[in-house]
């Protein structure tokens, strides 16, 4: 755990090389323990590098890996933290904002179940821009004010302000 979280510095601090190489080392770990949420967890930071250094479809290779894991030891909420990491390769690297949709929704899902309020917001948020550069203002609208709503229950005025700002645009 400790290797692992060695490398989430490392990434945070800009030095994502390092922090791949503290994965992959307790990754390795990992599968050796038979640890299988960790390793979900792990898998999922591995897809992190892949897809910040510009390999989407590495990126989710190892995201993909990563939701299998974490459905072994009933991980859900590891499960939509993957899902959503792919919805957002969808989305940013690929332009393939229906398959995005598709997974941020699945995401959502179980966030909501968990009641993971912190998480859903990004998430409607993401759905709602999805659905704008599709020019399907209306679902876009849907999504984005319920982002908003959920950051004025969390009293997160930052992303609050972004939602209404995204709200400005689609009336624009």
């Amino acid at each position: 755990e400790t290797i692992r979280e060695m490398g989430v510095v490392l990434h945070i601090i800009g030095k994502p090389k390092e922090a791949l190489q503290n994965w992959l080392q307790a990754l390795e770990i990992f599968q050796l323990t038979n640890n299988k949420d960790s390793e979900a967890i792990t898998t999922t930071h591995i897809g992190v590098y892949y897809k910040a250094g510009g390999k989407p479809f590495k990126a989710l290779e190892y995201y993909s890996k990563a939701v299998v894991l974490a459905e072994e030891p009933h991980n859900k909420s590891e499960k939509a933290n993957s899902l959503n990491n792919m919805g957002n390769v969808y989305m940013d690297n690929l332009a393939d904002y229906g398959e995005a949709i598709n997974y941020f929704k699945q995401a959502l899902e179980i966030k909501i179940e968990l009641g993971e309020l912190l998480f859903q917001a990004p998430i409607q948020a993401n759905i709602g821009i999805c659905y704008k550069n599709m020019g399907d203002y209306g679902e876009a609208f849907k999504y984005i004010s319920k982002a908003e709503k959920i950051y004025v229950k969390l009293d997160n005025q930052g992303e609050r302000q972004k939602s209404l700002s995204e709200i400005a645009a689609l009336y624009s």
